[in-house]
């Protein structure tokens, strides 16, 4: 409360007391004059870190210092607050309840690609450990023998919002996500390759819709989660995996769709950011 009241207090016009020595008649005199002064709440917030970041191309490096910028420049998709998952730019989580996700008996046949029972991607060949439809732990695993054999796959439909564009204007749409799903599986591109390899299709359907179908006996316990942020293939497209390491437009000044936008990176010294006009909850006052 305290503190609370000091900050208050700091945000209203403050009167003080000055004492101040005036000449009347050839005769120094001391007086007390009031004067009032505007003390006003800044607009600039600054943020101390501990150090400055290696880089700001998200796919490029892990450093917390970098991800307390991308807090600014991006908004989600996903946030994961108080132990649990919420739609940022996503209308809502796919849920099996819902039926925006399903698992589908589907028919694999020896030399298919499948996720084995031990829950890596494999060939399927004889001797192989497999879950078939249904199952879903170690103890009624099967080894396959040949044939034709059934084994369950998810599928997941990702709806995004209408109407959302990068900080400069162009509109951000689902082409902008399958572009980010083939960056991350680019060999060159230092980034966990776990969900890709157990990935069978990552397709836009449409300009906000998103379909990601797992590979055949993977059951992803947060395929809620499986929606790959955006990237602007209108800026980044023009350079590889590899050149995206070091290129400006990614690892020093990149673009999202976030509250703010980088306007100046001084080395050793600080990053600036101010608002961005375009960002998709502006009509709520935001930032």
């Amino acid at each position: 409360l305290i503190i609370a009241s000091m900050v208050l207090a700091a945000c209203q016009p403050q009167t003080t007391t000055v004492v101040e020595t005036v000449i009347v008649e050839g005769t120094p005199q001391v007086i007390e004059v009031e004067v009032t002064e505007e003390v006003m709440a800044p607009d600039t917030l600054v943020l101390c870190m501990g150090q400055e970041p290696e880089t700001l191309y998200s796919y490029g490096g892990n450093m917390l210092a970098s991800s307390q910028v991308y807090e600014a420049i991006y908004d989600g998709t996903i946030d994961n607050r108080s132990f649990s998952y919420q739609a940022v730019i996503l209308e809502k989580l796919p849920s099996l309840a819902d039926g925006d996700a399903v698992i589908n008996v589907v028919t694999v046949s020896e030399g298919d690609t499948l996720v084995d029972a031990n829950g890596g991607p494999a060939t399927l060949e004889a001797g192989i450990a497999y879950k078939p439809a249904g199952c879903s732990s170690a103890e009624c695993a099967m080894t396959y023998e040949g044939g034709e054999v059934e084994v369950d796959q998810m599928v997941v439909t990702f709806s995004m919002f209408e109407g959302l564009t990068w900080s400069d204007g162009t509109a951000l749409t689902a082409n902008d996500s399958v572009y980010a799903f083939n960056l991350v599986a680019d060999p060159d591109t230092p980034w966990t390759k776990y969900t890709i390899d157990r990935t069978a299709s990552y397709e836009a359907v449409d300009d906000v819709t998103i379909v990601w179908t797992g590979q055949p006996g993977f059951l992803d316990s947060v395929y809620f989660a499986n929606f790959y942020s955006p990237a602007p293939e209108h800026v980044w497209g023009q350079y590889s995996a590899l050149e995206l390491l070091e290129a400006e437009e990614s690892s020093r000044n990149p673009i999202g769709w976030g509250a703010y936008t980088i306007d100046e990176w001084i080395a050793g010294e600080s990053i600036s950011l101010s608002k961005n006009p375009n960002y998709f909850r502006a009509d709520e006052g935001l930032p």
